[in-house]
């Protein structure tokens, strides 16, 4: 993750700064708040950086990179977050208890599924990757592919897991046709529209930890 001219990347019970302007480089561990355990995910604000592990969720401030604590933390001990992402002044935490949203607005922690459903959405937990597409957030999880729209505030369950074999989503990108999922298995693509199913399991691409979408490239 990077904020200007900052880069940050995770490792196991740690995180590396680099500063581009200084050229060099700085350990980050548990003595600045890092959580323990393997970083998962980061997520910058203008202010703060987001730090999600398999043993909870910390915020950094940016400015000192030292821990920022607000009192969400406890929730999280000890518990895997997966995917953090910042959304219309939000935090979304998908984690394996479940998927919550941190208000910036009105500073308090929210369950995902206290919003409206169109359908019972079952199993909403192991949350490992979340994603933004115009006005929808795609959420993957234990309870396969769910959307949230951000201006009716109301969630429906797309795609069940079976589809994709159940695999662990570690990485999706969405575009207006299709759903992309990345697993330890390959990439999958899946229409939006009809539902079909393509695999792209070859050997040589192996697992997909992250996907980018760029025009008519992935």
């Amino acid at each position: 993750n990077h904020t200007g001219k900052e880069l940050y990347a995770g490792g196991n019970d740690l995180v590396l700064y680099y500063n581009s302007d200084k050229g060099y480089w700085r350990t980050l561990d548990e003595s600045q708040g890092v959580p323990g355990g393997i970083v998962w995910d980061l997520c910058a604000t203008d202010f703060h950086l987001w730090i999600g592990s398999s043993k909870g969720i910390k915020r950094m401030d940016i400015g000192s990179n030292f821990s920022d604590q607000i009192g969400i933390e406890q929730y999280f001990d000890q518990i895997p977050v997966y995917d953090i992402e910042n959304i219309e002044n939000e935090i979304w935490i998908g984690a394996s208890s479940g998927l919550f949203i941190y208000s910036y607005d009105n500073p308090k922690l929210m369950r995902a599924t206290d919003f409206k459903n169109k359908r019972i959405i079952r199993n909403f937990n192991k949350i490992t990757s979340i994603k933004r597409f115009n006005n929808d957030v795609y959420v993957a999880g234990r309870m396969g592919i769910a959307k949230f729209n951000i201006d009716e505030k109301e969630w429906d369950n797309l795609v069940l897991p079976g589809i994709y074999r159940n695999e662990i989503v570690q990485s999706m990108a969405i575009n207006e046709k299709f759903i992309f999922l990345g697993t330890r298995e390959g990439l999958t693509r899946i229409n939006k529209r009809t539902g079909l199913v393509r695999d792209y399991n070859y050997n040589f691409i192996g697992g997909i930890n992250d996907i980018f979408l760029e025009e008519s490239l992935i």
